[in-house]
């Protein structure tokens, strides 16, 4: 009779079972290291509202190369936008990460835009601090705030509260381009 420890289906049973548990465990640190790496990078982040911090090669080259929406504004209507607006960068150790433009007559609306992340930051909370910055500030407490998404709906819902537009019948646009149009808008 062969020992039950000397069998082959038990020794792999074994292997099988201590693997999976490192494995479970290993899963486990990670995730335990990740969410404290999370909470200190979440301690990092500055958001404000300094124009003369802001980095206007690293907005420029994600709206024209990286977004969407703004691929065919030129570099001095970008320019011109972020003069005129209500700006907020968002930073980690003096590197600007994020950025949002607010278009707004500071009483009765605003208008979110040219909201984005860094791509290597996303995921860490830079956008939650961002779109809270934005609307928890004071300038911004009342009348009507809207934004408009393709793909972060539960970011602005769950951190800054937004909902589906209302009446969304009521409301109408007009495209103005100096150019061919955006078919991505």
């Amino acid at each position: 009779m062969i020992p039950l420890f000397a069998r082959a289906d038990f020794r792999m049973f074994v292997k099988a079972y201590v693997f999976g548990c490192f494995k479970s465990l290993k899963q486990k640190i990670f995730t335990l290291i990740e969410k404290q790496r999370m909470k200190s990078l979440d301690s990092e982040i500055m958001v404000s509202t300094d124009k003369t911090k802001l980095d206007m090669n690293f907005i420029q080259r994600f709206l024209k190369e990286e977004s969407h929406w703004a691929t065919n504004r030129s570099p001095e209507t970008i320019k011109r936008s972020i003069e005129n607006s209500l700006c907020f960068g968002a930073y980690i150790q003096e590197k600007q990460v994020g950025f949002a433009r607010v278009v707004t007559d500071y009483s009765t609306f605003s208008w979110v835009c040219d909201f984005f992340t860094d791509p290597k930051y996303r995921g860490k909370g830079v956008g939650k601090h961002l779109i809270k910055a934005v609307v928890n500030h004071e300038s911004l407490k009342t009348g009507l705030m809207i934004l408009a998404t393709r793909d972060a709906h539960g970011l602005y819902s769950r951190y800054g509260g937004f909902s589906s537009l209302e009446n969304v019948e009521r409301f109408m646009q007009r495209k103005l381009y100096p150019s061919t149009p955006n078919p991505n808008f």
